[in-house]
């Protein structure tokens, strides 16, 4: 019975041991995607901080010539501020998973990752380079 029981009991701990690996490396992988859905939505912000100062170059024009007030003109420019907070917003976002992959990868210290290892938005989770980077890092977490 105590043979039993002790083989039961390191059975359980192997079993709880793969589970806690495992959950890891699902954190591991949200925090990843999380980067990259943070890095195309910088990138979509920072379209939208462009577009808007087009935007606001126009109100201004058209206050120069009569068509517009200051009311338009303070509304565009407000909008320009909103989305450059919203590209700040994305940074932080980008940053902060970045970090957790560091920390879950016990190398947060070092600051490994930096913003250019997850390269730019061309498809959120679609490029090779990023799978193979996502696959990299989730069996060297692991494996380790």
């Amino acid at each position: 019975a105590g043979r039993a029981a002790a083989t039961a009991q390191y059975e359980a701990a192997v079993l709880d041991t793969q589970y806690a690996r495992q959950s890891i490396a699902a954190l591991v992988a949200k925090s990843w995607f999380l980067a990259r859905e943070a890095a195309v939505q910088g990138a979509i912000a920072a379209e939208m901080v462009d577009s808007s100062e087009s935007l606001a170059s126009l109100s201004r024009d058209r206050k120069r010539i009569g068509n517009a007030d200051d009311f338009e003109v303070t509304q565009a420019e407000a909008s320009v501020l909103s989305y450059r907070d919203l590209v700040l917003q994305a940074d932080i976002a980008r940053q902060n998973a970045l970090r957790a992959v560091e920390i879950l990868a016990g190398r947060y210290p070092a600051a490994q990752l930096d913003a250019n290892y997850f390269p730019g938005p061309h498809g959120v989770y679609d490029h090779p380079e990023n799978l193979k980077r996502f696959a990299d890092a989730v069996r060297a977490f692991v494996t380790k």
